[in-house]
């Protein structure tokens, strides 16, 4: 799991297809509409519902241009939600609050 993990965390980023300039337009373009709401809970069931899908661990420890070709879009759509959802958390714990009396 340790080593899936670093696949996805730098592996499938660094050897996306036509780099990382690439992955940054393809996070770009990805639609508004399907940036879906949610808290913690629901950001942590829509991982556990990746990683029961099959084909996510792979049949043996080495992860192929195949692996990454299938998961390319998960990939994007998880690195554009991860970044939108930081940027809610950030500014709703920086969001100036009323003086409390």
């Amino acid at each position: 799991d340790t080593q899936l993990h670093a696949v996805w965390d730098s592996v499938l980023v660094d050897q996306f297809p036509g780099g990382t300039r690439a992955l940054r337009s393809a996070m770009d373009r990805w639609p508004e509409s399907s940036r879906a709401p949610g808290g913690a809970a629901v950001w942590a069931e829509e991982s556990c519902r990746i990683v029961e899908s099959e084909g996510f661990y792979p049949p043996s420890p080495a992860v192929g241009d195949a692996y990454a070709a299938r998961w390319s879009a998960t990939l994007v759509e998880r690195l554009v939600l991860a970044s939108d959802r930081l940027a809610q958390v950030l500014e709703s714990a920086l969001a100036p609050r009323a003086p409390t009396r």
